[in-house]
């Protein structure tokens, strides 16, 4: 049984803003930026089921699209989380909203808003990975509301 993504979206990254993320001046760059929505991307495929280990053939999804938009910079050594959701799924591709903020012990506070789609290698159908996957990401979809919570 998969989790079901709250009405919020899930944790599906935290982390320290690293040096080698942001430019001479101390603030994250693009790279660093895409590097974190990648890898919440990682995480929330993992709550719908869908492994993403690399097998001989390589991974089964790649993301075709990745598009960030930030709202205020972040520096080196700063903390964030990601929270993301499902808000699309169709035959052949799902489409990830996350929201990126600033944590710390005195404020949490959004900082980027992202999406990513994935898709099947090759351009198969969702379904030819797992036959019940569309079905399942179905009733895990959110509107972008949710998952920015406004």
């Amino acid at each position: 049984m998969i989790a079901r993504m709250q009405r919020t979206g899930v944790q599906t990254f935290r982390g320290i803003v690293a040096a080698t993320d942001c430019d001479p001046q101390g603030q994250m760059t693009m790279v660093g930026w895409a590097r974190a929505v990648s890898d919440a991307l990682t995480g929330a495929l993992a709550v719908l089921g869908v492994d993403q280990a690399v097998g001989a053939t390589g991974p089964s999804l790649l993301e075709s699209e990745q598009r960030i938009h930030v709202i205020a910079p972040v520096s080196v050594g700063e903390s964030i989380e990601i929270v993301s959701g499902l808000v699309a799924a169709e035959p052949r591709e799902l489409t990830f909203a996350h929201l990126v903020s600033s944590v710390s012990a005195f404020r949490s506070s959004a900082v980027a808003r992202a999406w990513t789609t994935v898709a099947p290698v090759g351009g198969a159908e969702i379904d030819q990975l797992s036959p019940d996957l569309i079905a399942r990401c179905e009733r895990q979809v959110l509107t972008e509301s949710e998952v920015f919570g406004e």
